[in-house]
C-alpha cells in the first residue's frame, strides 16, 4: 500500500492510509495496527507531521476505539462531540434533512468534479496518443516501405535498357521521394521532445547523403551504364540506404516508447481516481 501510494499527493496518501486502517481496525489486533500504522506513515511520507492538536497516539487510540465500539470515537473528539450531538438532537427534522441533503450534494458534487477532471484528462491523453504518438509511427513505417520500394525500382532500373521503362521507374522513384518528404514535414509540425528532434536530425542528414548517392546511380542507369551503376550501388548506395532506414526505424521506436509510457501513465491515473472516488463513496 505504501509503495503504491508513494508518488501520490500527501492529502490523498493520508486519506487512503487512514481509511484503510479505520476499516480494518475491527478485525485486526491492536498491536499489529499500531506497528503497521507507524510504518505506513513513516514509509509513505518520511518526516510526516500529523495535524495539530492531534498526535500519533491520538490517532492510534481513535482506531483502537473504533475497533472496540463503532460509536466510541465520538468521545475522543476535543470537547465538541457532546455539543454537536446536542445540537443535532435539538434540530428540527426539516433542518436535519436539509443538512443531510447538503452533505450528500457536496459529496456528489465532489465525485462529479473528480470524475469530469479524470475524463477530460483521459480524453486529452487519447488525443495526444493518436495525433502525436501513433500518427508519427505510422508515417515513419510508411517511409521505411517507400525507401525499400525505391531501392527495388533502382535495382530494376539497372537491369533494363528500355528507355520507356527507365522513365517509368524514374518517375516512380521521384513519387516515392515526394511521399517520404511530405511524411517528414507532417511529423515536424507536431510537438517533438528533445530526443525526437535529435533523431529527426540524424534522419535528415542520412537522407540527404543517401539522395545524393542515389542520384549518381540513377544517372548511370538512365544512360544504360548498368555495370557501373550496380558497382556504385553495392559500394556506396546500399550501405547509405541501410543507415537511412535504420535512423527512420529508431525514430519510430522512440515514438512507440512514448506511446507506451503515456498509456502506462493514463492507467495509473485511472487507478488513483478510482481509489479516490471509492473513498468519497464510502465516507
Amino acid at each position: 500500500l505504501t509503495i503504491w501510494l508513494r508518488p501520490t499527493k500527501w492529502s490523498t496518501k493520508w486519506s487512503a492510509i487512514l481509511f484503510f486502517f479505520v476499516l480494518a481496525a475491527a478485525i485486526i489486533p491492536e498491536k499489529f495496527i499500531c506497528n503497521t500504522l507507524i510504518f505506513a506513515l513513516s514509509s509513505a511520507s518520511p518526516g510526516i507531521r500529523l495535524p495539530a492538536p492531534f498526535g500519533l497516539a491520538w490517532y492510534l487510540q481513535l482506531i483502537m476505539a473504533i475497533g472496540k465500539s463503532p460509536l466510541s470515537w465520538m468521545a475522543m473528539l476535543p470537547n465538541k462531540g457532546e455539543k454537536n450531538m446536542e445540537f443535532l438532537n435539538n434540530t428540527k427534522v426539516g433542518k436535519k434533512l436539509a443538512i443531510l441533503i447538503a452533505v450528500a450534494f457536496i459529496a456528489l458534487a465532489s465525485m462529479a468534479v473528480i470524475g469530469y477532471y479524470e475524463l477530460a484528462k483521459a480524453n486529452d491523453s487519447l488525443d495526444i496518443m493518436y495525433a502525436e504518438r501513433l500518427v508519427p509511427v505510422a508515417l515513419l513505417n510508411d517511409n521505411r516501405n517507400q525507401i525499400r520500394s525505391a531501392s527495388a525500382d533502382i535495382l530494376e532500373l539497372m537491369l533494363t535498357t528500355d528507355v520507356k521503362k527507365n522513365g517509368e521507374l524514374k518517375k516512380d522513384i521521384d513519387k516515392r521521394g515526394e511521399i517520404t518528404n511530405k511524411n517528414f514535414e507532417t511529423i515536424e509540425k507536431l510537438t517533438m521532445d528533445v530526443k525526437a528532434k535529435e533523431l529527426m536530425g540524424k534522419v535528415k542528414e542520412s537522407q540527404k547523403t543517401y539522395q545524393n548517392a542515389r542520384a549518381e546511380v540513377i544517372n548511370l542507369s538512365m544512360q544504360n551504364k548498368n555495370i557501373e551503376a550496380y558497382a556504385q550501388y553495392v559500394r556506396v548506395l546500399e550501405p547509405l540506404m541501410n543507415t537511412y532506414a535504420d535512423n527512420v526505424r529508431d525514430l519510430a521506436n522512440h515514438y512507440d516508447s512514448l506511446a507506451k509510457k503515456l498509456d502506462a501513465d493514463t492507467t495509473a491515473d485511472q487507478k488513483k481516481a478510482t481509489m479516490l472516488l471509492s473513498i468519497f463513496f464510502v465516507v
